[in-house]
């Protein structure tokens, strides 16, 4: 695999990193703007409660991500330049490995079936089009859930890139609220009605609604 197979509009999470791999800073999130060559990209530069973070050329990270074939997929890089255009800041990244699987281990999937109420986000879509904030949430069933993704049934189709809010009851009276990005869609036949099992990519939650939905999946996992 090589970057020219990662769509353009991903998002991506790095870590900066030592020079014997391991972590030294906190995790920053970013976007895929855009391809250089099979071992380039172009990413955006991570802003920190609407600041931008200090990160010079040299710096050795490591990217993550989800690749809608693939799953969770990582690379180390390093960061070869900087540069500003008129709406943002750019890292120029040079990819120092090949690609490697993110270990399944590190995002517990308990199976849970819970309560849910979902809607189309205002988000825009991948075409840059903005959505339909459908305000009517509609009820459906998570099946499983993670740290970075969910699996919802659905009496209708969603198109993949769409942007969704989740409200998943974890128990009768505590809820989370998520954004997730559709990366699956499956129709299949239950009895005589058509279902969807959507897949999910989470892009954004609050700190403490994310606090609150790691306690449930520590407590709900079997290792």
């Amino acid at each position: 695999m090589n970057a020219r197979e990662i769509r353009v509009g991903t998002k991506l999470e790095f870590e900066i990193i030592n020079s014997i791999g391991s972590k030294i800073d906190q995790s920053f999130k970013s976007e895929l703007i855009d391809i250089v060559s099979d071992m380039e990209i172009i990413i955006s530069y991570p802003i920190n409660e609407s600041r931008l973070m200090f990160i010079s050329v040299g710096t050795k990270i490591r990217v993550s991500f989800l690749h809608e074939i693939e799953g969770g997929l990582s690379f180390t890089g390093v960061i070869t330049s900087k540069e500003k255009n008129d709406t943002q800041v750019l890292l120029h990244i040079t990819i120092g490995e090949d690609f490697k699987e993110i270990q399944r281990r590190n995002y517990f999937r308990p199976e849970c079936n819970l309560k849910s109420e979902y809607r189309l986000s205002k988000e825009a879509d991948v075409t840059g089009k903005e959505t339909v904030n459908d305000v009517r949430y509609k009820k459906t069933i998570t099946q499983n859930i993670s740290s970075c993704g969910a699996c919802i049934l659905i009496d209708e189709n969603m198109p993949i890139y769409s942007v969704i809010d989740l409200i998943v009851w974890l128990t009768d009276k505590r809820s989370i609220k998520m954004k997730y990005r559709v990366i699956r869609s499956i129709k299949f036949t239950y009895g005589n009605v058509k279902k969807y099992e959507i897949g999910l990519y989470l892009e954004d939650m609050t700190q403490f609604d994310q606090d609150i939905l790691v306690k449930y999946i520590t407590d709900n996992v079997i290792v």
